[in-house]
């Protein structure tokens, strides 16, 4: 690949995730080219200040000696600090740009991956979705910043060399062959780098999946003995992306030095020419010398800055396949009609197939759901009890049949305005490191201290938070690491409780508790019967003991289904046998 074309698919690849930040870029560029002049013109002050015989017309007015040295020093100073503030400007532009690429890449793929189809994100990786969001939005951002620096460092070097030339043209040979020596480094070198650069992509989406795997189940590791195992797993993916990344970064300053070699070598061969010619260093040629001395630092920049961005190439193909897997599995954009529920629920021959698994999870489903009452969904794992509550708070789309609130589809509502008006309390609730009193409010605009109380009275956890070393102000850890699971699941029910819904969802809502836990989830539901519908899930019989109707799946089809005296009067009946199971469970126990 010839320097040009190199040159060209990094403009192109830094060009498509800039965006609309290319005028900040081109403002770094225009500061630096500023810089650089003023710098050039400072040393170009040392012309008049080493010569005896040099003069300028100003005006008519011929100055020279004394009157133009302290010209010449004036010059130099002001020129000199123009050039530093005009630098400190560019560098602060830069790392504006920085921050706010970095952070604009991250929302466009957060975004991106949120408003997924809940189906399609469960086919990726924990790690990849981190490495998304975090690692490479950071490492676009760091390339697309040395990139920036490479042209800025570029056109300096031009600046400095046109500089040079014009005073000096005889030297004009000696650079062009430096600048052929500075290509033909950069191509060696950016070649290897690039193929290491590929595989460290690889790399820290192992790693990120790695870190997410144990740290996520830390407490089974722990409890099974198996921490050294886990140390053993992250320490090699550590390992291997430590390499990864040593590979990727080693050519910079080999490069680097390299060249340093080669620009020494060339003013030694520069200097010994002009005395074997001259005889001595005229000031005109001392001036150039000192150009040339700041032209090389800025030419190895710009090769080790257009590496280090062309490292970083990879980030941006990894980024954007993710956005574009994410992009094409969005979720339509529902801004339909505002929803009202003061009917019913309605699912009419609902069914549901996975994309790419063509087994149906769900047939021909129909039930009718009125407000302030309970339909309770039983069945064994898989019989599709948990894809129903997701059709009807619209995280799924039903593949066959439909669902309706108040006679109008689900799909033809704003889909976001139903959801907020829903309660979800699932078999493990997320709970989040902060406040008993953030957790009950979490993603609610208002703070209402009184109604989180009273929220609590309701799902029965105001006896346990009381007790907490500060209350409802307690910070509960990590997860709820600080609670048990049962006070873990109350406070759930208080956050649901607290949205003030139209329809409660229970996944298994006690079906990981205690005896203790679950009668204490028992009377909280009980309190709040005929408030609003419920939909509940659950293999537990005491749960759904008290629901008005009850439908038993299997296999994804509906069974039986009827009220709990209804559906026990049949001695064959599936749910008969559950809760003969159950009991013969716990004299078991």
């Amino acid at each position: 690949m010839s320097l040009r074309q190199s040159a060209t698919d990094l403009w192109r690849a830094y060009s498509g995730v800039v965006g609309d930040r290319r005028r900040r870029a081109v403002g770094f560029v225009a500061l630096t080219t500023i810089s650089t002049l003023t710098e050039g013109v400072a040393i170009l002050m040392l012309v008049p200040l080493l010569s005896d015989d040099a003069q300028v017309d100003v005006l008519g007015h011929q100055i020279q000696g004394d009157d133009l040295r302290a010209a010449a020093v004036v010059v130099f100073v002001v020129v000199g600090i123009a050039a530093a503030l005009t630098r400190y400007a560019a560098e602060k532009s830069a790392l504006r740009f920085l921050a706010d690429l970095e952070a604009g890449l991250r929302r466009d793929v957060t975004a991106r991956l949120l408003r997924m189809e809940w189906s399609a994100f469960l086919s990726l990786r924990l790690g990849d979705v981190n490495s998304a969001t975090l690692l490479a939005a950071n490492q676009i951002a760091i390339g697309a910043l040395f990139f920036m620096r490479a042209c800025g460092a570029v056109i300096a070097a031009c600046v400095l060399a046109a500089l040079s030339i014009a005073i000096a043209p005889a030297l004009s040979g000696f650079a062009l062959a430096f600048g052929v020596l500075g290509a033909v480094v950069y191509r060696i070198g950016s070649r290897r780098a690039l193929r290491h650069a590929e595989q460290l992509t690889v790399r820290a989406d192992d790693l990120g999946t790695a870190v997410n795997d144990v740290f996520a189940n830390l407490k089974f590791f722990q409890s099974t003995g198996n921490v050294s195992s886990s140390e053993a797993r992250t320490g090699t993916a550590y390992d291997e992306y430590a390499s990864s990344w040593f590979a990727s970064q080693r050519y910079a300053p080999l490069m680097r030095s390299w060249f340093e070699v080669g620009a020494i070598a060339f003013l030694g061969v520069t200097l010994g020419v002009v005395l074997a010619v001259e005889g001595h260093l005229t000031p005109t040629i001392v001036a150039a010398l000192a150009l040339f001395a700041r032209l090389v630092p800025r030419i190895t920049t710009a090769q080790e800055f257009l590496q280090i961005a062309r490292v970083h190439v990879p980030w941006i193909d990894t980024w954007n396949e993710r956005a574009a897997v994410a992009h094409a599995a969005e979720r339509p954009t529902r801004h339909g009609r505002p929803p009202t529920f003061t009917q019913c629920i309605e699912a009419c021959d609902v069914g549901f197939t996975f994309p790419g698994t063509g087994r149906a999870v769900l047939r021909d489903l129909s039930f009718t759901l009125a407000p302030g009452r309970t339909i309770a969904l039983v069945g064994e794992s898989g019989a599709g009890k948990t894809t129903v509550l997701d059709l009807v708070t619209g995280l799924l789309t039903p593949t066959a049949g439909s669902i309706s609130v108040d006679g109008v589809a689900l799909g033809d509502l704003d889909v976001e305005q139903w959801q907020a008006r829903i309660g979800l309390v699932l078999q493990q609730s997320p709970l989040f490191h902060a406040s008993v009193l953030d957790n009950v409010r979490w993603t609610e605009p208002d703070l209402d201290e009184m109604r989180a109380r009273h929220c609590l009275e309701l799902a029965q956890a105001s006896t346990f938070v009381d007790r907490l070393p500060e209350g409802i102000h307690t910070v509960i850890g990590e997860a709820g690491g600080k609670l048990s699971g049962g006070e873990r699941q109350r406070i759930a029910l208080a956050r649901a409780l607290y949205r003030d819904p139209w329809l409660l969802v229970l996944d298994e809502p006690t079906s990981a508790l205690d005896a203790e836990s679950e009668g204490a989830m028992l009377r909280a539901l009980a309190s709040i019967r005929g408030t609003c519908a419920v939909l509940v899930a659950a293999h537990r019989v005491r749960t759904i003991r008290d629901a008005d109707e009850i439908i038993v799946l299997a296999d994804g089809a509906v069974r039986e289904r009827g009220s709990w005296s209804e559906l026990l009067a049949a001695p064959d009946g599936l749910l008969t046998r559950v809760v003969e199971a159950e009991r013969a469970s716990a004299v078991g126990t």
